[in-house]
């Protein structure tokens, strides 16, 4: 009886959820905000990619929300899955290898997938992509290098270092902006330069490498501790 009430409310909760999309209707005109961006992004921010203009200025302590959410997940992901060190002993810690197949694939396409992320990351600004993009994309490489080497790792002070720095690199930005610009990450602290250029656009050149660097360090925790578990 209680698994069916369980049921019907759950089915109640989704209409519930799911009715306001049925009954949506397309906006036809754009608002205050997006015609702004629209109209004055550009010569405002420099950067010919809008959106990230919006995540990395516009609503840049949203961006700052977004990257605490993250390291929270990963640092929930740590907690949960954190074992004794006397635990983990009992258990044999011996890799399962990976097939010669999956190792010489990874060795070719992990510079590749490296090369494709960074680029991701600088052109942010230019064309569709970002930190956040970028950072998954470098994650996705050594994902693929533990794949196939099971034994390999990140080193933990590098990976430590790395959440740390982009960490504070990113809030250092935003509270220059706030002090020497008209708000937290105001990009135009550093020369606007000229459109359509990789340096240009202030510093969100630099903002997305510090979210790249950091989102992408955040994801290897995050697959670091499931291998842990799984192994």
């Amino acid at each position: 009886m209680i698994k069916r009430l369980f049921i019907v409310l759950l089915l109640a909760v989704t209409v519930y959820l799911l009715y306001p999309l049925a009954v949506l209707t397309p906006q036809q005109t754009l608002g205050a905000a997006a015609t702004h961006v629209t109209e004055n992004g550009v010569s405002e921010l420099g950067a010919a990619n809008l959106v990230t203009s919006v995540i990395v200025s516009y609503r840049g302590l949203d961006t700052l929300g977004e990257v605490t959410v993250l390291f929270l997940a990963t640092a929930g992901v740590g907690f949960v899955l954190f074992r004794r060190r006397e635990e983990k002993a009992v258990k044999s810690t011996t890799p399962r290898a990976a097939s010669e197949f999956l190792q010489t694939g990874a060795l070719l396409l992990w510079p590749l997938i490296v090369l494709l992320g960074l680029y991701v990351i600088l052109h942010g600004h230019l064309s569709p992509g970002g930190g956040f993009q970028g950072g998954v994309i470098l994650a996705s490489a050594f994902l693929l290098v533990m794949l196939a080497f099971p034994g390999a790792a990140l080193p933990d002070s590098l990976r430590h270092a790395m959440e740390s720095l982009s960490g504070l690199a990113y809030v250092g930005i935003g509270l220059a902006g706030l002090l020497l610009g008209d708000y937290f990450l105001d990009t135009r602290i550093l020369p606007m330069g000229a459109v359509g250029q990789l340096i240009s656009a202030g510093a969100i050149p630099l903002i997305s490498v510090a979210i790249g660097l950091k989102v992408g360090a955040e994801m290897v925790t995050i697959l670091g501790h499931l291998r842990k578990e799984a192994s």
